[in-house]
């Protein structure tokens, strides 16, 4: 089975995205590593899903 390089690039996001989240202490960082989470989540679905 082909591994695709956009659902891994979407899992590693998410990953990045749940460490500023958890060790930032800045309160822009955070709400943006949010969006960014938010936003790979929902394409991550939509490409998984075909």
């Amino acid at each position: 089975m082909k591994i695709d390089p956009a659902i891994t690039f979407l899992k590693e996001e998410i990953q990045r995205c749940d460490k500023v989240i958890s060790t930032s202490n800045d309160y822009f960082d955070v709400w943006y590593a949010k969006i960014q989470k938010n936003i790979a989540e929902k394409l991550l679905i939509k490409y998984s899903a075909g």
